[in-house]
């Protein structure tokens, strides 16, 4: 029997309708934890629904994390991918805690529900190595590409409050690693100037991104023009060029240790695509 979890407000319910379910009585803050507490799972599971709160849904799965997802599972799932199911076995792989996204604006699922085959958008947004967004119309396109091409070519800089945090609200990255705002029921891909991260470092070293969300460093790099990278369980990105010092601080007292890193082999090692619209 299938049991649906979802994450709402920072609390686990299992999911019995659209409108209800049963909160699951744990004190479990990981994906982990809560799988770990079997019995506060089957006690939700037995217990009458009520109406389910409102609020914030949120991934189920928390970052960070390992995701292992399962790619040919059943016959007609292999058979599907057009693949031959005597010859191909049970295939796994690999995701990083980048790929999860937690629930996009209301607005945003009721569009794509309600215009499911809207083509996608390329070309058209731009991120900045500071973490800015860029507006690029067909005339500045035609310029040169966002990361290479001349100053004009990177558009129009957003400065409207509203739009930038609903972008942010609803950025992410697609299986090939191109990174796109859910614009309504079209995706809008967006060309990278760096990275798909900025990072914000804190007095304490740990990071917020572009998008103030919240995470810390696993690893920290160097490339041949001593722009510093840092690896964290959201993802990989650029260390904004305020916090540089910050930084520096960092690898002084011996928390973060430098690696030479070459930034031509940067997309490919870390699954970003710099220009979807190649």
């Amino acid at each position: 029997m299938s049991i649906y979890i979802v994450r709402i407000n920072d609390q686990w319910f299992v999911e019995k309708s659209s409108t209800a379910g049963t909160r699951i009585d744990t004190s479990a803050a990981t994906t982990g934890d809560l799988l770990a507490d079997r019995a506060a799972i089957a006690a939700a599971v037995a217990a009458d629904p009520r109406p389910l709160p409102e609020g914030a849904w949120q991934s189920p799965v928390t970052a960070p994390c390992r995701v292992i997802a399962q790619m040919t599972n059943y016959v007609s799932h292999i058979n599907d991918s057009g693949m031959d199911p005597d010859t191909v076995p049970l295939t796994f792989f690999r995701k990083t805690s980048h790929s999860i996204s937690g629930a996009m604006d209301d607005i945003v699922k009721q569009a794509m529900a309600k215009w499911p085959n809207v083509p996608d958008c390329f070309g058209w947004l731009g991120l900045d190595a500071r973490g800015n967004w860029y507006m690029r119309d067909d005339r500045v396109q035609a310029l040169g590409t966002f990361s290479n091409g001349p100053p004009a070519a990177k558009g129009s800089l957003l400065l409207h409050d509203k739009l930038i945090a609903f972008i942010q609200r609803n950025y992410m990255a697609d299986d090939q690693g191109r990174w796109f705002f859910q614009n309504g029921p079209q995706r809008v891909f967006v060309e990278l100037a760096a990275t798909p991260w900025i990072w914000r470092v804190q007095a304490d070293f740990s990071l917020r991104t572009h998008t103030d969300l919240a995470t810390t460093c696993t690893a920290c790099l160097m490339d041949e023009h001593g722009w510093l990278y840092l690896e964290s369980p959201l993802g990989f990105g650029l260390v904004h060029t305020q916090d540089v010092a910050l930084a520096a601080q960092a690898v002084e007292d011996g928390v973060w240790t430098v690696q030479p890193v070459s930034r031509g082999d940067l997309p490919l090692c870390y699954g970003y695509v710099m220009s979807p619209a190649r």
